[in-house]
């Protein structure tokens, strides 16, 4: 039974800011810390931000959920002077009024209920969670799903549970997304890698549905046909991404050897992918827009050159970094809402995360009302 993939509906965090403006922000946040500490690292921040932050020429705007990451005003909000470094309990106790706000928003009609909700995030966990108590509020008997933790990849395998729902018979499934990066910001390190990860995520949700093919045929949406799906672990890189529980946020670690690690296994993946598809990797490329998840700012353009793309296939890819920034695994999602309007016959799709995972799909584009 085939599923298809359609009704892309973001939620957009109320505060953001341009690019160069967070990265002034980031200094002034670790400059307070290191004083407030009593710390000699401040004399070294700005340089520090200045070599290593992902500049305008990737992101142009950031945006969050937690209103003073975009906001020079320390006296009041999350992040404030009196305590730059909040316990895990109190951003557990913001992530968990963000979070039920999405949901309420997202499902803020009895109508629009599906069979089933898979909610994916990486960012925060709390039972019941807030897809539960949304189902609660309302008393339907839609059934929730958490898929947690799995980092930047998580849509894939959230797209893989909800077509095997839909194949043993469900008609209509929801995926959420949800991310709240910047809760997990860490005062106590500015080094080169905290510096890139700190300046390249962002936060973010998105909600979509996969339905079944007769639903599909009476919606009315263009929509994503999930030909296949592939997810490896590739040896001996566990320590090259991590994103682990600490005592004051979730930690994370990024090794510039990603790049390098990607383009020498990446064609070969891509060849058993579109297999798995019926398609021949060479014959099928030409026809195939590349939704690439920007794992960090030199990841689109490694592949881009590895597999030797077209700018245009991969124009998508580097237009949602530039609008968002990286929502975790909320930014595949936003990219296929912009592929579901694309003028090529397959999506090719992948992301990468810990262990280190890399994961993928082909989609073929329905454009079934727009021209």
């Amino acid at each position: 039974m085939k599923a298809f993939l359609c009704d892309f509906v973001s939620h957009c965090p109320r505060f953001s800011l341009d690019q160069n403006d967070s990265l002034e922000w980031l200094k002034q946040f670790h400059e307070k810390y290191q004083r407030a500490k009593f710390l000699d690292g401040y004399e070294r921040v700005s340089k520090y931000i200045e070599k290593f932050g992902v500049g305008n020429h990737h992101i142009n705007r950031r945006q969050s959920y937690v209103q003073n990451v975009n906001s020079f005003n320390w006296t009041d909000y999350f992040f404030n002077e009196e305590d730059l470094n909040p316990t895990l309990d109190r951003r557990s106790e913001k992530s968990q009024q963000v979070f039920e706000e999405i949901f309420n928003d997202f499902y803020h009609e009895d109508s629009n209920m599906p069979e089933h909700i898979f909610h994916a995030t990486c960012t925060h966990y709390n039972s019941p969670s807030a897809p539960q108590l949304l189902v609660q509020e309302k008393r339907c008997p839609t059934m929730v799903t958490h898929l947690y933790h799995m980092g930047c990849y998580a849509a894939l395998p959230a797209v893989r549970c909800a077509s095997a729902q839909v194949q043993s018979g469900a008609g209509h499934v929801d995926i959420v997304n949800s991310e709240i990066c910047s809760i997990h910001l860490n005062p106590e390190k500015f080094t080169p890698e905290q510096i890139v990860v700190q300046s390249l995520f962002s936060d973010g949700a998105i909600k979509y549905s996969c339905l079944n093919e007769e639903t599909f045929n009476r919606s009315h949406s263009d929509g994503l046909e999930v030909l296949a799906l592939k997810e490896i672990i590739i040896p001996d890189t566990a320590n090259e991404m991590t994103w682990k529980l600490g005592q004051h946020r979730f930690n994370m670690t990024l090794s510039k050897k990603l790049p390098k690690i990607l383009e020498n296994i990446l064609e070969a993946y891509c060849v058993d992918l579109f297999s798995k598809a019926g398609l021949n990797y060479h014959d099928a490329k030409n026809e195939t827009e590349f939704a690439i998840h920007p794992g960090g700012p030199q990841i689109i353009s490694s592949i881009q050159k590895t597999l030797s793309l077209e700018d245009v296939q991969v124009e998508n890819s580097q237009l949602i970094l530039k609008q968002y920034g990286n929502m975790s695994s909320a930014t595949l999602p936003h990219i296929w809402a912009k592929v579901t309007k694309s003028n090529y016959k397959y999506i090719a799709t992948m992301a990468f995360g810990p262990g280190l995972t890399v994961t993928g799909g082909i989609f073929k584009v329905w454009k079934k009302y727009s021209s």
